[in-house]
Order: structure tokens, then sequence, then C-alpha cells
């Protein structure tokens, strides 16, 4: 659930297409509210792992984690996003 939904389909020409996530990234978050609230950081820091975690099991590395591909969702959980290229596809725009 922390994890950024996608659709990959190879038809006439391939396509991405991502979930919607309606919020700041955090590093938004932290230029404009500076320090936050530690329960809060403890709460998202344990999603980031959750999600990490079911990554790593199923072989998928981030390779770009920080701030700013880590979103908050309007309900107020955190997203992964950015992955950079696709595993399986040499050539991406």
């Amino acid at each position: 659930p922390y994890i950024v939904r996608s659709i990959r389909r190879p038809r006439t020409s391939l396509y991405l297409a991502l979930e919607w996530v309606d919020g700041p990234d955090l590093k938004s978050l932290l230029w404009r509210h500076g320090r936050m609230a530690p329960d809060q950081v403890i709460i998202w820091a344990g999603q980031i792992l959750e999600a990490l975690i079911y990554m790593h099991a199923l072989g998928v590395h981030h390779l770009d984690l920080k701030p700013e591909n880590i979103m908050r969702a309007s309900n107020g959980s955190i997203k992964l996003v950015d992955f950079g290229r696709p595993c399986g596809i040499s050539a991406w725009p």
C-alpha cells in the first residue's frame, strides 16, 4: 500500500501509467514546515520500511530513495515513487 501503483503495457507503443498521488513530496513538506513531529516521522518511517521490505522480498530495489521520491497522499500515508528505468526495458525515453 505504500508504493505507487503502475501499469506497463507493451501495445503498439510502450506506455506506463502511474497512480496519481494527491499530495506533496517529503522535500516540499520539510521546506514548508521544517521539522516534523517525532510521532509522525515514526509512522512514515514504518510505512517506508514496510514498502522497502515488500519490494526487497520480490527482488526489487529502489536505488534512488530520497525525500523527493517519497510522496504524502491526501489520506496522510506515504507512497514511494520514481523507481528509475523499469526492469526489462532497454530503451526508456
